[in-house]
């Protein structure tokens, strides 16, 4: 088997380590560790494996690195809603994002990287990007392309075979994320307008005619009766 260890809080950085030889990992302060574990014949098919390789730091800059540790993070914490049914795909996502970060590390350039990536591998790093960059009101599907170094066509091929477009998918992660900050007890003193801000949306009437569509209340009261959790999504 090999394995695969991300060392999150030392700065996030990863390792392919062999399993059937002697290893060890140390840090300078406490960190919490993430394994994968894969057969080795899976990694041989995907990717050359030498000896040069096993050990070497992975940088925790590799985006897609950066993608896959908030992917595992996020099965982690949603686990005991998951179906068993779901269970092989998202570990066929996770094995390719995994070996997508070991074809990344080979390359230094966006455009090589691209090239290595598949759609789905592709289509978690621009979500990953998107929801960076949620505030900057310009946010579009030209946005992501010029940041990946490809066409507008194929951010909109990457989105369409996740079932969804570059457009709806940043309407509706801002809007989720105004959600979860009109819903945060914490945040009630925070003008209704700064919230629509934070996400990008900088006209209010704008913003209150989304959220509506989308959740069925105005963001006022969403504010006053979200956090009872039976406010569902009403369409596109």
């Amino acid at each position: 088997m090999w394995e695969t260890s991300a060392l999150h809080c030392a700065g996030g950085d990863a390792v392919l380590l062999d399993s059937t030889a002697p290893f060890q990992l140390s840090a300078d302060e406490f960190a919490h560790h993430m394994v994968l574990m894969l057969p080795r014949a899976d990694v041989a098919r995907a990717v050359p494996v030498s000896s040069e390789r096993v050990g070497r730091r992975i940088a925790a800059e590799n985006p897609v690195l950066r993608v896959l540790r908030a992917t595992v993070d996020e099965i982690r914490a949603n686990r005991g809603e998951l179906s068993p049914e779901v269970l092989p795909e998202l570990g066929h996502t996770v094995s390719e994002l995994l070996f997508s970060v070991l074809r990344a590390d080979e390359v230094s350039d966006q455009g090589a990287v691209n090239g290595l990536v598949g759609h789905r591998a592709q289509f978690l790093r621009m979500r990953d990007f998107i929801q960076r960059h949620l505030a900057e009101l310009d946010l579009s599907s030209k946005t992501v392309a010029a940041a990946f170094g490809v066409s507008v066509r194929y951010v909109e091929l990457v989105f369409r075979e996740s079932g969804t477009s570059p457009a709806t998918f940043i309407r509706h992660t801002r809007l989720e994320e105004a959600r979860r900050t009109l819903a945060d007890p914490r945040m009630r003193r925070r003008p209704i307008a700064a919230v629509a801000r934070s996400v990008g949306i900088e006209n209010p009437t704008v913003f209150a005619r989304m959220f509506r569509r989308l959740f069925g209340v105005t963001p006022r009261e969403y504010r006053n009766v979200g956090h009872v959790g039976n406010i569902g999504t009403h369409g596109p």
